[in-house]
Order: C-alpha cells, then sequence, then structure tokens
C-alpha cells in the first residue's frame, strides 16, 4: 500500500515539471534561420521555452522616441514629473522579457514586467 500511495505522488510531480529541452533544439529549421540572421536560441521566460534573441544594431543609442530604435526606447525611469522631456536608450535585442518602460515624444510611455 506505501508503495502504491508513493507511486501515485512520483506521477503526480512528475506531471507537474515541463519537459523543455536543456540545449537548443540545433537541427530545427527556426533555429538554423536564427542563427543565419545573427540570433542566438536562448530559453526565456517564466517556462522556458526556447526563442531566437536577436541583437538590435543600435542598441544602448541614447533616444527620445522609440521610432529612432529598431526596437524600443527604453528608460528605467518609473515616474515624469512635470514637462521636463526624458531620454532613454535603445533596446539591446527582442526580448521583451523582464521589466522595462518605453519613452515615446519624450515622455514616460508604458512600463511592463513580463514573465
Amino acid at each position: 500500500m506505501k508503495l502504491m500511495i508513493g507511486l501515485a505522488a512520483l506521477l503526480l510531480v512528475s506531471a507537474c515539471t515541463t519537459n523543455t529541452p536543456s540545449t537548443p533544439p540545433a537541427q530545427d529549421a527556426a533555429a538554423s534561420t536564427c542563427l543565419a540572421g545573427g540570433g542566438t536560441m536562448k530559453q526565456v521566460g517564466k517556462l522556458q521555452t526556447w526563442k531566437c534573441i536577436t541583437p538590435y544594431k543600435d542598441a544602448g543609442k541614447a533616444c527620445t522616441d522609440s521610432s529612432q530604435c529598431e526596437g524600443d526606447c527604453q528608460t528605467s525611469v518609473t515616474t515624469q514629473t512635470g514637462a521636463t522631456p526624458i531620454s532613454g536608450t535603445c533596446q539591446v535585442d527582442n526580448s521583451h522579457f523582464g521589466c522595462s518602460a518605453t519613452v515615446e515624444k519624450g515622455k514616460l510611455g508604458r512600463a511592463i514586467c513580463v514573465d
């Protein structure tokens, strides 16, 4: 009886784990396309799913609007007081995981955290 309970508990625990491979899908067509385009396959987010992370050429460039960047114009500023324009830097890569705030026309835009 104890053996049956132990096996049942083991099955329940194993059913809750994800089967995400720890190495990138090397032969996958999407991985090949990613690598050919200068990207790197990385596990991202809470679920650790594989995604092609591609660096932006203008990463780190000063900006006051996302139209000046390949990605978003981002800032670490979380509040804006008065009419003083704020600036940010162009997004490093196409990953949207983590927390960020955008700068749009010198003003604080949307702030979001993505797991």
